[in-house]
């Protein structure tokens, strides 16, 4: 435990390797509030995933989710081993505004990677929002440099903005569904996807692993190349076929994130509660 407020990580990990031929969903039952079946059954309980018309009496105000903690001011920080053999670090940093989309009132997350020398490789906000049952949804993305965001003070030059659908997108919008990223409840064989965008996005997890305050997610495209999974800590806006697996901790949200067959690694240093 370092400062007040802050948690501090270091523990060795141990990451499962997964190989997969094929995700497989499993049965839904009935709706959460107005959700609406456009899916094939996935698995959890009473949802429909992805929802085409959320109803926002359904969601809360806050993200309390255990597994997946976003309250406001909470900025949590990865050491990232890149692909390049170079090292990074991504921060993500729960911001004080909201943003309604689809109706519904959002959490808004920005994330930033930075390289070895400062200059920012990528900068998104993501929006996401937790329903009555304690669900969390991934409603959006948008890129932070499209509208002119421009540089932040001694952090080098921005990315070239991205016009690509998979890196602006918002629920609602050109057939984009929200998506689950973290169940209330985590179990073992439950598949589901975590956003949809026909033909672009549409990544299935399943959860390969669940222990006493641990659970592990295996992440792979549902269909045609897809956008790295959104979730938390990932990385935002690439194309890819990649296998990504993540690992969850009890209060402490996502806590390593591992792609195959790119190699890149990310591992939770610290958490601030501001």
């Amino acid at each position: 435990m370092g400062d007040a407020g802050t948690v501090q990580v270091s523990r060795p990990w141990v990451v499962r390797a997964v190989v997969t031929a094929s995700l497989v969903l499993t049965p839904v039952l009935t709706g959460c509030g107005t959700f609406s079946r456009t899916e094939p059954p996935t698995g959890v309980d009473q949802l429909t995933i992805p929802t085409p018309s959320p109803d926002p009496a359904d969601f809360v105000a806050t993200v309390d989710n255990p597994w997946l903690p976003l309250e406001q001011g909470r900025v949590s920080t990865y050491a990232v081993e890149l692909p390049s053999g170079g090292h990074g670090v991504r921060t993500v940093s729960v911001q004080s505004g909201t943003e309604r989309i689809a109706g519904v009132l959002t959490t808004v997350v920005l994330e930033r990677l930075t390289g070895d020398a400062g200059g920012i490789l990528d900068r998104a906000f993501y929006y996401y929002a937790q329903d009555r049952d304690g669900n969390v949804w991934w409603f959006g993305r948008r890129d932070a440099d499209a509208e002119g965001a421009g540089a932040e003070a001694g952090s080098g030059n921005p990315p070239s903005p991205s016009t690509a659908p998979e890196d602006t997108w918002r629920a609602g919008e050109g057939g984009a569904q929200a998506g689950l990223v973290m169940a209330a409840g985590p179990r073992l064989g439950d598949g589901y996807r975590t956003a949809y965008l026909p033909g672009v996005l549409e990544p299935v997890a399943t959860v390969t692993e669940v222990e006493k305050g641990r659970v592990e997610l295996e992440i792979g495209p549902g269909g045609g190349e897809q956008e790295a999974p959104g979730s938390v800590g990932t990385e935002p806006g690439a194309v890819t076929s990649e296998v990504v697996t993540e690992v969850y901790e009890l209060g402490l949200g996502l806590t390593r994130r591992e792609e195959e067959p790119s190699g890149q690694i990310e591992s939770l240093t610290s958490t601030l509660r501001r």
